[in-house]
């Protein structure tokens, strides 16, 4: 860990982006693939009949504790749910609100499946059953999980034969889509997008 610290500007970005004191533009790059993450393993998860999923670490386990050197934390320190603030658990990183952002969209599921999408083989898709409640689809595009960000998005044509849609994406804003019959227009990337027919979750200004 010593040597990794003492050569951290010449390690590659996809592993200074764990170390404590990386540049700003990565560890927001890290926290914008932990939320993605959050959302499509949860998702491919479910689709394959797992029942139950938890997300650790939530926190450190004490307040005030840092050690660079710590091989866990290196491995998993940066992506806690919280921090302290104080001696209270409620600074809230950008996962916490994704993780919560899944919890509320996913509440009553029942089942997940896959669809498939013959023209676009790289367009991850699912269909998410939920007791009492409307439909919701989720949909990303593959890609590289730390340069698929920065390429285009890909416009999709995706059938929705409901009368009203609403589109979230995993940060928690509001994506435009457009409505035409039957289908709607939509760019979709990296990022999961969640459609449904009613607003899901408040949106972030």
């Amino acid at each position: 860990m010593r040597t990794l610290y003492a050569r951290m500007a010449q390690l590659p970005p996809q592993l200074q982006m764990f170390m404590e004191g990386c540049p700003p533009e990565l560890a927001a790059k890290r926290d914008r693939i932990n939320c993605r993450q959050i959302v499509t393993r949860n998702v491919l998860a479910l689709a394959a009949g797992v029942t139950r999923t938890a997300c650790w670490d939530l926190a450190p386990e004490i307040p005030g504790y840092r050690d660079r050197l710590n091989m866990m934390g290196f491995l998993f320190g940066r992506l806690a749910l919280m921090d302290y603030d104080g001696t209270g658990l409620t600074r809230r990183h950008p996962s916490a609100d994704t993780f919560a952002l899944v919890t509320a969209c996913l509440d009553g599921t029942t089942q997940v499946r896959r669809l498939q999408a013959a023209a676009r083989p790289e367009l991850y898709a699912f269909e998410v059953s939920r007791e009492g409640r409307g439909p919701l689809h989720v949909l990303w595009m593959a890609g590289d999980a730390f340069t698929g960000e920065d390429e285009p998005g890909t416009p999709v044509d995706w059938p929705w034969p409901h009368a009203t849609v609403h589109a979230l994406d995993a940060f928690g804003t509001h994506v435009p889509v457009e409505r035409n019959g039957a289908t709607v227009h939509l760019c979709a990337s990296v990022t999961p997008l969640f459609l449904s027919t009613r607003p899901e979750a408040s949106a972030r200004p």
